[in-house]
């Protein structure tokens, strides 16, 4: 009984509705704190890197995608120009060059390594034409020494002549032999040598060939020489 009393007592509270104006006020400021919101968590976003599992927004896969573009083009173009013009040209100069090198370095090992012989060879001799007049010259030559000693000069090569030729019959005869032996006489040195040495060879060559008439009479001459220098 108590307790419907009090019930009944206790003052009925009647709601308050709100006014129009006062509806449209609220809603006003609703909004701007919403409005205030979504630009603080714009500035956030704007502001804060997106970190780990944040995902990028289309504009910056578009940005991304355009920067990836462009690089990859300008990556494309720079090697075509590389292969095109300037790798071609510039090795195969560098190549010959050292080919052209390597080529000059043996070639002057080689020359280096040869032998003696092969590096200095003899000059070729060049034969001497004989002198028709080389018999009647150095007769005259003798007879100049003979006749004529004031204007008699020494001339070596008629004197190698007359050494030469002395028992040959053909080109030296026996009236001009007579003034050779004269001439052999004033001999010296390695001429008097070779003179001797030659006669005597020509006296072993006649004793092995009595029958020949020619042979005895150059080895006749031999003995006057041998026995004019003993």
């Amino acid at each position: 009984m108590e307790k419907t009393k009090k019930m009944e007592e206790a003052p009925v509270q009647i709601a308050k509705i709100p006014a129009e104006g006062d509806l449209k006020v609220k809603s006003k400021k609703r909004k701007r704190k919403e409005t205030d919101k979504n630009e603080t968590t714009k500035n956030i976003a704007v502001s804060k890197p997106t970190k780990g599992n944040d995902k990028p927004t289309p504009k910056e896969k578009a940005k991304k995608i355009e920067k990836t573009e462009k690089i990859e083009k300008k990556t494309e173009k720079k090697p075509e120009k590389n292969i095109e013009k300037k790798p071609e040209k510039k090795p195969e100069k560098k190549i010959e060059k050292k080919i052209e090198k390597k080529t000059e370095k043996k070639i002057v090992k080689k020359s280096d390594k040869k032998s003696p012989k092969e590096a200095v060879k003899p000059s070729p001799k060049i034969k001497k034409i004989a002198d028709p007049n080389a018999a009647q010259k150095a007769l005259d030559y003798l007879t100049s020494w003979v006749n004529d000693r004031a204007a008699w000069k020494f001339q070596k090569t008629r004197q190698t002549w007359l050494l030469k030729n002395m028992f040959d019959l053909k080109q030296i005869p026996d009236e001009k032999f007579s003034q050779l032996l004269q001439y052999l006489k004033g001999l010296r040195g390695n001429a008097r040598e070779t003179t001797l040495k030659k006669s005597m060879a020509v006296v072993q060559e006649a004793g092995k060939a009595p029958e020949d008439g020619d042979a005895q009479k150059s080895a006749q001459r031999a003995k006057d020489v041998i026995q004019m220098y003993s």
